[in-house]
């Protein structure tokens, strides 16, 4: 199966990250992908440059954005069709697990050091 559209993950990420939307999401577009980037920075939907930006909006806090936000995102998600997902942050794991599940094909991009950064994180 080729992928014809992609859709980009975050819960942490603003919609204008370097890498998830510079570098990810453009460059998919320059090859001829539909490209939807589904955050939670509370911007608003929109389009930017071709990309189809979704906005679940800001989380009140690190519980809700562990929390609500990512069922926010499944119900979104899923109803975006899309041939693939890539994901960009840990919390976003069980989301990827349920799309599977689906069918679907997933991908994580782990481009920090979770578990160091979990290591040495002011839980407080």
């Amino acid at each position: 199966m080729s992928v014809k559209s992609i859709v980009h993950i975050t819960s942490a990420h603003p919609h204008n990250d370097i890498r998830i939307y510079h570098k990810m999401c453009l460059s998919s577009k320059a090859r001829n992908y539909k490209v939807t980037l589904l955050v939670a920075d509370g911007k608003g939907d929109g389009e930017s440059r071709g990309i189809d930006v979704r906005d679940i909006g800001r989380p009140a806090g690190r519980i809700d954005r562990v929390i609500k936000s990512p069922k926010r995102m499944r119900k979104m998600a899923a109803s975006l069709e899309a041939d693939m997902y890539q994901l960009h942050d840990p919390e976003l794991i069980p989301l990827g697990r349920q799309l599977k599940r689906l069918g679907k094909k997933v991908i994580f991009d782990a481009h920090e050091d979770v578990p160091k950064q979990l290591q040495y994180r002011d839980w407080e």
